[in-house]
């Protein structure tokens, strides 16, 4: 099962040209590090930001508002060239499926030293606009979102200036953790840290592998959220099986429970499921605090039984630092 699509983001920016006055790229982008420049935390990326955009840990992104913020996925050892290829193919499906989104502007050019392609489009959601980036080498890929109401030029401009200040400092220290808002303890089990994209943790089998490319992966995923009430955790829960749903898998029979997990309350789906033709079990928590929220989800297709009770083992010692 692919459960996170690396390029969600730009799958819905379509090819109907729109083109929006007063917006575009140079060629060549120069990036230069400034005293505004921050570190976002558990990355090697850099983005000078507004005074006003403050970082929403649980959401891993700068936000001056709900609907005006820039977000930063840092994606290792991932070919630029392949990752940009993904991102087209995966507008030219949404073309061909008819789901319509306004595209005012599509570039190529240079940031810094990396090959780098920017859409500009009208976002999914009603009245929002979204400017994507991707940019990077053989071994890395960044990509960084930024979305804003759709005719605020003025916002759309800082949002666009952010974008383009970013870049990768291979040389960076960072702890890739430093923004989970959970610890669980995988000792005693053969899942280990393999990874993060924005605020979703991987955890595989030695740590080896990569969950986003492998859909058959068996995998612990782990996305910090804001706090949320107990109804709005029993819908996020079901909204996540509807998305196992509507991604492909046959879910069989769904055990749901209401539950605790470190006092705080949790929503708890188990199943069986098929994905293209290959038995999987499934393990799915939305758990919320007063001030935070995760998602814990295992999915296993080797070694079910066995690596299912680690799954549930691990599940055990998740903790919110709430």
């Amino acid at each position: 099962m692919r459960i996170i699509r690396l390029l969600a983001f730009v799958s819905c920016v379509l090819f109907v040209s729109c083109k929006q006055p007063g917006f575009g790229v140079p060629d060549h982008v120069e990036v230069v590090k400034t005293p505004a420049h921050v570190q976002l935390p558990g990355t090697k990326t850099f983005i000078a930001v507004p005074g006003n955009y403050k970082l929403v840990k649980e959401l891993d992104r700068y936000q001056k508002d709900e609907n005006t913020y820039v977000q930063i996925i840092e994606i290792p050892d991932a070919d630029f060239a392949v990752k940009k290829e993904e991102a087209l193919q995966g507008v030219d499906k949404q073309i061909k499926s008819g789901n319509i989104v306004k595209e005012y502007y599509r570039k190529e050019f240079k940031h810094g030293t990396q090959d780098a392609v920017l859409f500009y489009a009208a976002d999914a959601r009603q009245d929002e606009d979204q400017i994507v980036l991707l940019f990077g080498g053989k071994h890395f890929t960044v990509m960084a979102v930024g979305r804003m109401p759709a005719k605020d030029t003025a916002s759309r401009a800082e949002v666009l200036k952010s974008l383009l200040s970013v870049y990768y400092d291979p040389n960076a220290a960072s702890d890739p953790l430093a923004l989970a808002n959970f610890t669980i303890d995988v000792s005693g089990t053969g899942f280990k840290y393999s990874g993060h994209l924005s605020q979703m943790y991987h955890y595989t089998l030695q740590g080896k592998g990569n969950p986003v490319d492998d859909p058959f992966a068996d995998m612990i995923m782990i996305a910090s959220l804001p706090a949320m009430s107990e109804e709005e955790t029993d819908a996020y829960a079901d909204d996540m099986l509807h998305r196992h749903q509507s991604g492909g898998m046959e879910v069989g029979p769904v055990q749901e429970t209401d539950t605790l997990i470190d006092g705080h309350y949790a929503r708890l789906l188990s199943f069986n499921a098929v994905f293209k033709g290959k038995p999987a079990s499934v393990y799915q928590l939305v758990v919320s605090g007063e001030h935070t929220a995760v998602t814990f989800l295992g999915c296993v297709y080797d070694r079910r039984e066995e690596l299912m009770g680690q799954v549930r083992k691990i599940a055990g010692t998740l903790k919110l630092k709430d």
